[in-house]
């Protein structure tokens, strides 16, 4: 609510102007942060997750990309000892 005031606008138009708008941003940067990287960690982030992130840091697009791509790393690591051929296999 504080970033719609901030912008002069009803929430309804807020949501469907802009909320979309660093909901993109997000998704954008954590693919870009991802294919930056040696091995893209990351993979392609959901809007749900860019959602999720933008509402738990109230809106700060620089730190729902930090967010995003701590949790992503995390979740890639949990998940890729399943792999047989992958840097995290201890096998």
């Amino acid at each position: 609510m504080e970033l719609c005031v901030n912008d002069q606008l009803l929430p309804l138009q807020w949501l469907k102007q802009i909320w979309i708008n660093l909901v993109k941003s997000v998704i954008t940067r954590v693919g870009k942060a991802g294919a930056d990287m040696n091995e893209n960690e990351v993979g392609q982030l959901s809007e749900v997750e860019a959602k999720n992130s933008l509402k738990e840091t109230k809106g700060d697009v620089e730190e729902a990309v930090k967010i995003s791509i701590a949790k992503r790393c995390k979740l890639v690591s949990k998940f890729a000892c399943f792999s047989y051929n992958n840097k995290f296999n201890p096998f």
